[in-house]
This record gives C-alpha cells, structure tokens and sequence, in this order.
C-alpha cells in the first residue's frame, strides 16, 4: 500500500482520474480525494492512510507534505488516540477545540510550513530523521538543558533523596 500511495502521490494521479462509469473526476485537495466516496475518492480517514505507512518513511514523508495541516490534532472527542484521562482532555498545548494545535507531529508540520518554510523543505528533502528534529533546528521546539531537567525534577524529589543529591554535588564541587 504504502508503496502505491506514493506512486499516486507523486504523479499526481489523485488529482483528474477517469473512473470506471467513464466520468472525469477532479480533486484541488488530496484530503478530499481520500476521503471521497468511492468510485470518485478512497473513502477513507487520513489517519488510517498514515498508519498504513508509519514504517515506510519515503510514504510517510509524502503524505505528510499532501496532507500537512490538514491532518490537524487527532485527539478527537473521545480520546481515540489512547490516551487515558478525562474526555476532551486535549494535548498540553490546548484543548482539542483547535485542531491545529498540539504536540503532535501534524502540528510541528503545519508550523515548520508556515514559521520556517526552508526548513520545512529540507525535512521533506529528508534531511531530518524527524519533524521533530527539524522544529528543533527551526527553535519551534526547545530542548531544555540538562540543568533544566534536574531543576525541574528536583521538587519531585522526597527530603532524603534531596539531600543525597546536595551530598554528591558538594563531592562534585
């Protein structure tokens, strides 16, 4: 599949095909291709296509770059990404009330495209292991400090495990 998707993908196919009525049928957007009902479209979630083509990174990465901010935060209403907790709970940037907002991968995407387009470029050139690498380098993501971690770990910490740690950092010293 996933090697079909990005043959479609790449040559445009999705966009005017002659279906087996004989008819013309046009798309502007790959989303409402996959998601056209058959004979004209795939029938089809966007989320379900990017599953099928979680391990081929080439696939992933084209349709990521068809689908980009389309795809937004799909954390839906009831939690149908997994995570447990409270219903409509969102990410820990906001609420899923913005879908194009989150902590996911489509989001990252979605702002590399419009903050950092060079960047955005050179990721779906496959000069980024990740979209997360690639908003790293475009400072959309920061990745705290070693002291920063600590720091934040530190009043978590149990009194006697505190004092073990000032212990070893006056040894450090």
């Amino acid at each position: 599949m996933p090697g079909l998707l990005l043959r479609i993908i790449n040559e445009g196919l999705w966009k005017k095909r002659k279906i087996r009525t004989g008819e013309i049928v046009e798309f502007e957007k790959f989303e409402d291709f996959v998601t056209g009902m058959p004979p004209e479209g795939l029938g089809e979630n966007p989320e379900m296509l990017k599953n099928l083509c979680r391990d081929d990174e080439e696939a992933m990465r084209a349709l990521q770059k068809e689908l980009g901010k389309e795809l937004g935060n799909p954390g839906g209403v009831n939690n149908p990404d997994g995570r447990k907790g409270k219903k409509n709970q969102g990410y820990n940037i906001t609420l899923i009330k913005d879908p194009q907002r989150g902590t996911k991968s489509d989001y990252l995407l979605a702002r590399l495209k419009r903050d950092a387009p060079d960047i955005a470029e050179d990721y779906f050139k496959g000069k980024f292991p990740s979209v997360r690498q690639a908003a790293i380098a475009a400072e959309i993501v920061k990745v705290p400090t070693a002291l920063e971690q600590v720091l934040k770990l530190l009043p978590k910490l149990p009194k006697e495990e505190i004092k073990e740690v000032q212990s070893k950092l006056s040894e450090m010293i």
